[in-house]
């Protein structure tokens, strides 16, 4: 529909939720309101709305992660501060146990809602998009490879792949932040039936093969 920039699947789904069309007469009920004003309006509010529930996704390259190797292990050998620089003493093996073993190659994005979201939405919505969402193992290799000015635009960045469930039954998480000059490691406790807040950004990954 050239007399418009938004895609005619927003139309489509525009006219029916705004003038009661059924799907297979929307296409026909657009054109003939081509001239209306109100029209004109839905259809921009929506595509607006759309636009704004649609979550950013950033691409932030391939790593590779040892889960043989123990948080201590990996944040003793992590001496930039650019990469982990002030670390909670709540980020342990005892507070985040991890069994798994060898080692896996992954491709890591952070996504961005900009709206409160439950946890379940996060991993329904990770669920849906073929990711997952990333432990402390798997998000100290990539901040130990990602060293500032990396990472910077996706502050504060949370692991929400694995949580410490404390004696009340709220859940607490590692999530790395901006401190200074250098990229702080800390804690944030969800308390149970609080969503995460709008500004949060949520690192996920997809695996990929092991190289040869």
């Amino acid at each position: 529909m050239e007399w418009t920039k938004a895609p005619a699947g927003v139309i489509n789904a525009a006219t029916q939720r705004f003038w009661g069309a059924t799907a297979d007469k929307a296409d026909a009920v657009a054109e003939a309101m081509v001239d209306d004003p109100d029209f004109l309006g839905s259809i921009a509010a929506f595509a607006i709305e759309k636009a704004k529930s649609r979550p950013r996704v950033i691409d932030l390259g391939e790593f590779v992660v040892d889960y043989d190797e123990t948080i201590a292990a990996k944040l003793l050998a992590v001496t930039d501060p650019k990469a982990v620089g002030w670390r909670t003493d709540w980020a342990t093996d005892e507070k985040f146990p991890d069994a798994r073993t060898g080692t896996k190659r992954y491709k890591a994005s952070a996504v961005y809602f900009g709206r409160q979201m439950s946890d379940e939405d996060v991993e329904t919505w990770c669920k849906a998009h073929g990711k997952k969402r990333a432990t402390p193992k798997e998000g100290i290799d990539l901040a130990r490879v990602s060293p500032r000015p990396k990472l910077d635009g996706v502050m504060p960045l949370a692991l929400v792949g694995q949580f410490f469930v404390d004696a009340d039954g709220d859940r607490d998480a590692l999530y790395f932040r901006r401190s200074g000059d250098g990229r702080g490691l800390s804690y944030v406790w969800l308390f149970r039936g609080v969503r995460w807040d709008a500004h949060w950004w949520f690192l996920v990954l997809e695996e990929l093969p092991l190289e040869a």
